[in-house]
């Protein structure tokens, strides 16, 4: 029969290339990796120097579930669907009730990417890529990732600005500046030698490792020349409450005055971390 004859050959045409493929191997002296040894690396190598906070736990977890002593090569679709089906079990503090009993929600669908689909991801496409490593069908990643809900956009009305203002303190120029700028978190903290008045710009890095020029907004030039006179090196500075070191990385830490977690709600992302202590790594 026709679709016989068709089913047997793409039978051998697959085998045909499997011996290909183990063939290249050998001659490229590339050899398998268990998980254990491929997390560990990308860990030193990648993961340890991300700014994702929970990267090392999630690792042990995938670890775990993956099987430290399991092959890289060996690792297939329906490993992955098992990792995301029990990801999706895990839960998260979600506050408290009226009672004061801890709630739970369980984490998020990007929270589960990240830390599974797309972490596995990127520990196998580096093994593949930079370590020379035998992995010959990579899994279909686009199958396992959970459609992530997209938050609408959260902004202060006048009444809320208001209220932060009259207590925020010496953040009111940063938060101002980060307003009408839109940076981030990390390309708020600016070093003069970033700042160029002349030509009312500021450069920095953006995500992803990119060059940018930022024009400065009368207001924004404004803010920035009112800062001149308080440190040689950095921008927005301020007089520390106290101070420590991290144990675990050395990092002097400076605690400046905070906001109230009632009002941190009222915030973005990016403006709440920048009012609960945004100078630490600045002035490490």
């Amino acid at each position: 029969m026709r679709w016989k004859c068709e089913a047997e050959a793409f039978e051998k045409a697959e085998r045909r290339k499997a011996v290909e493929l183990v063939d290249a191997a050998k001659r490229e002296n590339r050899a398998p990796l268990i998980f254990a040894t491929a997390a560990e690396r990308w860990w030193h190598e990648v993961g340890q120097y991300t700014k994702e906070t929970d990267l090392e736990d999630a690792l042990k977890w995938l670890t775990g579930q993956i099987g430290g002593k399991r092959a890289l090569h060996t690792i297939r679709d329906d490993d992955i669907a098992k990792a995301v089906a029990e990801r999706r079990t895990h839960m998260v503090k979600a506050g408290h009730d009226d009672k004061g009993k801890q709630l739970y929600r369980p984490i998020s669908a990007r929270t589960v990417n990240r830390t599974g689909v797309y972490l596995l991801r990127r520990i196998m496409l580096r093994a593949r890529d930079k370590w020379n490593t035998v992995i010959f069908k990579m899994p279909e990643w686009s199958e396992h990732a959970l459609k992530e809900k997209k938050q609408p956009i959260r902004e202060l009305m006048i009444e809320e600005e208001d209220r932060i203002a009259a207590i925020e303190g010496s953040y009111a120029a940063v938060r101002e500046f980060a307003t009408i700028t839109g940076l981030r978190l990390d390309e708020v903290l600016l070093a003069w030698t970033q700042v160029d008045f002349d030509n009312a710009v500021v450069r920095l890095i953006a995500k992803g490792d990119e060059p940018r020029i930022v024009p400065l907004s009368k207001r924004a030039y404004a803010i920035l020349w009112g800062e001149r006179a308080r440190d040689p090196e950095w921008v927005f500075t301020f007089v520390a409450k106290r101070t420590r070191t991290c144990l675990k990385t050395g990092q002097k830490i400076h605690q400046g005055p905070a906001l109230s977690d009632h009002l941190l709600g009222h915030l973005d992302t990016s403006q709440a971390h920048l009012a609960k202590g945004w100078r630490q790594s600045a002035l490490a």
